[in-house]
């Protein structure tokens, strides 16, 4: 059962607020702050973040409590620096792929806070744009508020907030869609509390329950094992959906990216020799062999992202993926800023 530990982490909290806010203009900077100047409209705010992150910041900071701090490495101390210069007391960190080193938090005493969008302790790391949500056949999202401590995402959560999908097909921008409203919502909750309490209580999380999944790129991650059954190929391909390129496959040498698909209805199974190969043609999509099964592919773009008419691939032929493809997909893992 997914259950947190029941020991509390109790914060308290000064009297005088100043935040530090740190990462890249997603949707978290983006709401916070909207609603820091709703909220915070005297409060001294300091941003941290790194130019090539974050183009616009000038153009949404142009209140005189905002103070926009650009470099390329947080943890230098001329980081650490700007920061007690600041006297920042409070830190939210969002969206941005630095690792703090103990000379940061410690700046803290315990109140330095990153807002997650996804569910913990099962989603620990950056993940791959909710292609493991997807993979795992999870039906909901959520965004955590959770303490920042030396392990990635494992400290204690301080506000959690879910939604559930209607849908029984879901891409990763169905979670896009979703997760801004909810990234808002949390931040709100979170910025009230900040302001109203005394003292912060936290709920640690179960570390025995605790998965970490990395980050993916669809160019390399995307690769489709035609040795997976129909169903499997088919949540693949759903994981690596709009927005991204698509799962890939091979055919005359050229990557192909595969949008959409369905797994087919029909019962007869084939010789795994006849993986991959093209056994049916219709205006809608291709029915190509996989193990234990066939499955219809129903979109399929170049690497230019334009769809591909299905009269373009040949009855008989078939997809393949290089075996060194597949391995370098397997062991490939988006990296970290450190």
């Amino acid at each position: 059962m997914r259950n947190a530990e029941k020991t509390e982490v109790v914060l308290k909290m000064p009297k005088k607020k100043r935040f530090l806010i740190v990462g890249q203009l997603g949707s978290t900077m983006k709401s916070f702050i909207k609603l820091a100047e709703q909220y915070l409209p005297r409060d001294p705010i300091l941003i941290i973040s790194n130019k090539k992150w974050s183009k616009d910041f000038e153009s949404l900071c142009r209140k005189s409590n905002f103070s926009i701090y650009f470099t390329d490495d947080l943890n230098a101390w001329q980081t650490r620096a700007e920061i007690k210069k600041h006297r920042s007391n409070i830190c939210l960190s969002s969206g941005g792929a630095w690792i703090f080193k103990n000379d940061i938090i410690d700046l803290f005493n315990g109140l330095i806070f990153n807002c997650h969008a996804a569910d913990l302790p099962y989603y620990r790391g950056p993940g791959g744009g909710y292609s493991w949500q997807i993979l795992n056949k999870e039906k909901e999202i959520s965004v955590v508020i959770h303490q920042l401590v030396n392990e990635i995402d494992a400290g204690a959560i301080l506000l959690k907030k879910t939604k559930k999908f209607k849908k029984r097909t879901i891409y990763p921008a169905d979670f896009y869609n979703i997760v801004d409203d909810l990234i808002e919502e949390i931040l709100t909750d979170f910025i009230k509390l900040i302001n109203n309490s005394s003292h912060l209580v936290l709920k640690p999380q179960n570390h025995k329950q605790a998965v970490y999944f990395s980050g993916l790129d669809s160019s390399i991650n995307g690769a489709i094992d035609l040795n997976w059954n129909k169903e499997h190929i088919k949540l693949f391909i759903d994981a690596f959906g709009e927005p991204f390129m698509g799962a890939f496959l091979f055919y005359k040498g050229k990557k192909v990216y595969i949008k959409k698909s369905r797994v087919s209805q029909r019962k007869k199974t084939f010789h795994p020799f006849a993986n991959g190969l093209i056994i049916n043609r219709s205006n809608d999509n291709l029915e190509v062999v996989v193990n234990k099964g066939t499955i219809l592919l129903q979109k399929i773009c170049d690497e230019n992202g334009k769809a591909t008419p299905f009269n373009k691939f040949n009855l008989g032929r078939r997809f393949y993926m290089p075996s060194e493809i597949l391995d370098k997909a397997k062991s490939h893992v988006r990296k970290i800023i450190k």
